[in-house]
């Protein structure tokens, strides 16, 4: 059996209150919190990067306050945190050796609302161009 090991990162963006987003973030197993700064008038920027700990990837689940855990998302978490305008953009992609290789990425506003786009979309897109589309996996 092959373990998934992935890479993921955010773009930058800006969040209303630093010092609660970085606070939030930090209850984030595996993931990195990196700084634009200002250029000009425009605000301090963010990026989030997720750390190769188990697997890599964006993580689903943290342990909170009173040695709990929850489940997570890290798109629905950010939304929360970021400033008027601002669109945060999640993307990963992984392998399970070469069996399988995977990628989504998932962009997400203030409000809640998402678009999301994932590697295997492509095979819809690819029954455009012919009849015989297979799977690109082991």
């Amino acid at each position: 059996m092959a373990n998934y090991y992935a890479t993921a990162r955010s773009n930058y963006f800006s969040v209303t209150d630093e010092p609660r987003f970085l606070e939030d973030m930090q209850t984030l197993p595996d993931v990195s919190v990196h700084t634009r700064e200002p250029e000009g008038e425009q605000p301090r920027r963010f990026c989030l990067l997720a750390d190769q700990g188990d697997g890599g990837g964006w993580p689903c689940y943290r342990e909170t306050a009173d040695g709990e855990g929850e489940d997570i998302d890290i798109a629905d978490l950010v939304s929360g945190h970021l400033a008027a305008g601002e669109v945060a953009i999640f993307m990963e992609a992984g392998a399970e050796k070469y069996r399988y290789v995977s990628g989504h990425a998932i962009a997400i506003n203030a409000a809640g609302d998402t678009c999301q786009v994932g590697l295997s979309d492509i095979y819809e897109l690819a029954a455009q161009l012919g009849d015989s589309v297979t799977p690109a996996e082991y």
